[in-house]
């Protein structure tokens, strides 16, 4: 994963503030080092936006993390892939 913790942290706050039910975190595939967030609603359905992404051949997704769980637990892992 590309994206740094402070990335994410900031992302995670702009989730918060938005009311996002998830923050899915993707980055080029073709060698870039850019990471960009992808702020999920409850209209949405996390599973088919990661889906998506992880058949395309621009972007792949890197960690999902779920603003109903702690954000300091999902932070510590090495990957954070929670879709529910």
């Amino acid at each position: 994963m590309s994206a740094k913790k402070l990335d994410i942290r900031r992302w995670l706050d702009v989730a918060q503030t938005r009311q996002a039910t998830h923050l899915v975190v993707t980055s080029e595939t073709r060698g870039q080092l850019n990471s960009y967030p992808l702020y999920v609603y409850q209209s949405e359905n996390v599973r088919e936006i990661v889906a998506d992404f992880n058949g395309g051949k621009l972007f792949c997704v890197d960690g999902v993390y779920a603003m109903s769980l702690p954000i300091e637990a999902q932070l510590k892992e090495e990957r954070a892939m929670h879709l529910d």
